[in-house]
């Protein structure tokens, strides 16, 4: 990266500044930010709108159909086949809009690092198709470490408790899958965001040696990634929560009116209920893009600090030899 960027990306912070510069900068440049990406936000939200008015119809039918025929699951995937498929497809076309969405932001934010935050140097509407694929290669990585991580200490705990003769729905094997699962956040899915991050920014690094070389770094800086991550994790949690209450809502009006046929109560739902429930998820979806891009920008500053701080220990050491072998 270039000069310009240093003191701006390449800078030392604490954790309270890295969150305030981040969220400074997402507030401050959303215009832009917006320009850059509300297409792809757009057909995300879209996307979820069906998804979700898909699953707050369908998923109640297909709890309805469990129970009438007595916990036997065969005969329900067979007849919702097509639905279980497209909901796939769905969520599969709705995550590349959103990591779309994201890299068109990343775009911008990597011309900041390579020629400075005040360049004037245009970031090509609406995304650059090279940090889409990255993004998507960084988003598709980790989630295998963490599948692979997942699978590796369930599968563990689980010929444990077998070998053991214990109960598999007992309260220890809850607790200790509990710790496990935090485990795996604490030591395997937190570290990567600082490495996904540097991925994405650094022209012609590899995914994997990227990974193998740069985890025991974000290690090193563990308890500084920590406290940035969960912030923005609140943040966007309360964002959420507050922002697409409504749809939130909805969705459990929806579930509860189809559950209640079961009881042999009428759906007591109007006939243009998933109308409105396309709307509102659309709005949701379309809000939560920008409620979790914010994420970004403090991920952004926490990665420029890290490597800030590396790059100035590797000097110390180096002059600290310097000194050493002159005397």
């Amino acid at each position: 990266m270039k000069n310009q960027s240093m003191g701006v990306l390449m800078k030392s912070r604490s954790a309270s500044a890295c969150i305030k510069e981040g969220y400074g900068h997402f507030i401050g440049r959303f215009k832009e930010n917006f320009r850059l990406s509300w297409p792809f936000a757009l057909a995300y939200s879209l996307v979820c709108g069906l998804l979700c008015t898909l699953c707050v119809v369908q998923l109640p039918q297909m709890c309805a159909q469990t129970v009438l025929s007595h916990g036997n699951l065969y005969p329900v995937f067979a007849d919702n086949v097509h639905i279980m498929c497209l909901a796939f497809v769905l969520i599969v076309v709705g995550g590349m809009f959103e990591v779309a969405a994201y890299s068109s932001v990343i775009s911008r934010l990597k011309n900041n690092a390579d020629n400075g935050a005040d360049s004037k140097t245009a970031v090509r509407p609406f995304f650059g198709f090279k940090t889409f694929v990255r993004t998507l290669k960084a988003a598709l990585g980790c989630l295998l470490i963490v599948a692979l991580a997942f699978s590796l200490l369930s599968g563990c705990s689980l010929l444990v408790f077998k070998a053991a003769n214990a109960s598999l729905s007992g309260l220890a094997y809850i607790v200790t899958q509990s710790v496990l699962y935090v485990i795996l956040m604490l030591f395997v899915a937190l570290p990567l965001t600082f490495v996904a991050m540097k991925y994405v920014l650094t022209d012609g690094a590899g995914f994997w040696k990227t990974v193998f070389g740069n985890y025991s770094v974000s290690m090193k800086h563990l308890g500084f990634v920590f406290i940035v991550m969960l912030v923005s994790c609140i943040v966007i949690g309360i964002a959420e929560l507050v922002l697409a209450l409504p749809a939130y809502i909805l969705a459990v009006a929806n579930f509860q009116a189809n559950m209640g046929i079961l009881d042999g109560d009428s759906f007591g739902m109007p006939a243009y209920i998933n109308y409105i429930s396309a709307v509102v998820f659309f709005l949701a979806g379309f809000i939560q893009i920008y409620v979790r891009m914010s994420a970004l920008f403090t991920t952004y500053y926490m990665y420029g600090s890290v490597e800030n701080q590396e790059a100035e220990r590797i000097r110390y050491s180096k002059t600290s030899v310097i000194i050493a072998e002159n005397k």
